[in-house]
């Protein structure tokens, strides 16, 4: 049996400066709003979907994914998988839920990503020694070793290609092909 996935449905939240329109939202409440959408517009039961998966990397913890899902009217029996892929953890969370579509696993699954920088935790360094008495220090997030650099995506995206010599017209011809799938 041949079992290729394919997008139904595709929704987008609006996007808003880091401390601007949607600072006070938190991430969840929008994906799950998202999620509802898609469902909305693929014309399925809520009990139809065997999963969802999203990528996120700025929540400090738990899992995105499923308490997203808790917000909808979906069942509690339908579990969540966030996906921290870094800046490709949306686009990791689709191609889990395509694999799982392949192997069987099940055939509705919602994939997306979702994130804050107004929402995204503080986090502070474990002291070093118990009862410290120096006061707590602020930690960066941590994306990649400081040998390795931590470039903007803009620069990655630019970086990327002069590396495999991607011409502006082929990458304004993929967005073209693409944004008229949607």
């Amino acid at each position: 049996m041949d079992r290729d996935p394919v997008i139904i449905a595709a929704v987008r939240t609006p996007i808003a400066r880091m401390g601007g329109a949607l600072a006070s939202v938190p991430p969840h409440y929008y994906a799950a709003t998202v999620i509802a959408e898609s469902i909305s517009r693929a014309n399925v039961q809520p009990d139809m979907i065997d999963d969802v998966v999203m990528g996120n990397v700025l929540g400090g913890g738990g899992n995105i994914a499923r308490v997203s899902a808790l917000k909808t009217a979906l069942s509690l029996a339908i579990p969540g998988l966030t996906v921290d892929r870094q800046c490709g953890s949306g686009l990791n969370a689709l191609h889990i839920a395509a694999q799982a579509i392949q192997a069987g696993d099940g055939d509705i699954y919602i994939a997306g990503g979702v994130e804050s920088y107004s929402q995204a935790p503080y986090m502070m360094a474990k002291p070093t020694t118990l009862y410290s008495l120096q006061p707590p220090q602020f930690q960066r997030l941590k994306l990649s070793p400081r040998e390795v650099g931590n470039p903007p995506m803009g620069i990655t995206a630019e970086n990327l290609a002069k590396k495999y010599e991607i011409s502006r017209e082929e990458q304004d011809q993929f967005a073209r092909f693409w944004c008229k799938k949607f």
